[in-house]
């Protein structure tokens, strides 16, 4: 609100990225109020230890003789913000900007209900998902996933409870986890590593590994499916491409094949047919 702005109440926008943000240095000033005024489960000593580890002083208006063990990056948007015209009355303008300074008291600089109010509209953020980077400043630092849980946790508690900016008392700069964006984070995870692993096979291994993954979430997910179904017709084109396959991968294959017939066929015997179809990677 007190930046410079041709309509006098301005937004923070990312200097190159032109989106609203939550500068670096907000971060960290909003988990040291958190540590400082409402971290209980710590002792005076390991509340100073740890103001120091973070941010190279135990107390903020000291000169750090060097910078903390952790770097706060800019929050910003991971998807286009939501923005709206919100509006402001104050009613005693003048006594707010002159009532301190002036030493005869006037009708103009005193609070009183005689003062009208004055609108004044204002861009603001309705909706918006951030998203927080905080990294190790070295890699020598001990216990650094530790650190950086213990971090995480008081930057969630300090957006939830105290509010970032300077208009909280408004309603505005409270947050909390979005647990979703964490889902999609391990999701993308787990699917890179997956690709990893695909990659450093061969095509027919790649093909028996994914054979096995269709059976694994059928059982995870207990969706049943008959004799004939998607994951049959899977195996059944497998084996199909398997005669030129080498011996190793023909059993590899066999192997998983007889686990899909089985659990298609829920524990019962295997039919002549689905043995038929083993047999030929023999």
């Amino acid at each position: 609100m007190g930046n410079p702005h041709p309509v006098e109440n301005s937004l923070s926008w990312h200097p190159t990225l032109g989106v609203p943000f939550l500068a670096g240095s907000a971060v960290k000033g909003l988990i040291r109020a958190w540590v400082e005024l409402n971290d209980d489960d710590l002792s005076e000593k390991d509340k100073k230890k740890r103001l120091m580890s973070w941010f190279g002083t135990e107390k903020k208006e000291d000169v750090a003789d060097k910078a903390g063990d952790f770097i706060f990056f800019d929050a910003i948007p991971d998807e286009c913000p939501r923005l709206i015209a919100d509006i402001m009355t104050p009613h005693m303008g003048e006594w707010y900007a002159k009532g301190d300074k002036s030493k005869a008291s006037s009708s103009d600089t005193v609070p009183a209900d005689w003062h009208d109010p004055i609108p004044i509209p204002f861009l603001a953020v309705n909706h918006i998902a951030l998203v927080f980077n905080i990294a190790p400043r070295s890699t020598s630092i001990q216990d650094t996933a530790q650190q950086l849980e213990h971090i995480f946790g008081a930057l969630e508690q300090a957006l939830l409870w105290l509010g970032a900016g300077a208009k909280t008392a408004s309603g505005y700069g409270y947050m909390d986890k979005d647990d979703s964006f964490a889902k999609q984070l391990l999701k993308e995870k787990v699917q890179a590593e997956k690709q990893q692993r695909l990659d450093k096979l061969s095509p027919e291994q790649q093909q028996i590994e994914l054979l096995r993954e269709a059976l694994q979430e059928k059982q995870e997910t207990q969706q049943k499916e008959v004799i004939g179904g998607l994951l049959h017709q899977k195996l059944k084109q497998c084996v199909d491409e398997a005669a030129e396959w080498s011996n190793e991968d023909k059993q590899i294959l066999w192997g998983v094949g007889d686990d899909i017939l089985r659990y298609l066929s829920e524990g019962k015997k295997l039919s002549k047919k689905s043995k038929a179809l083993l047999n030929t990677l023999r």
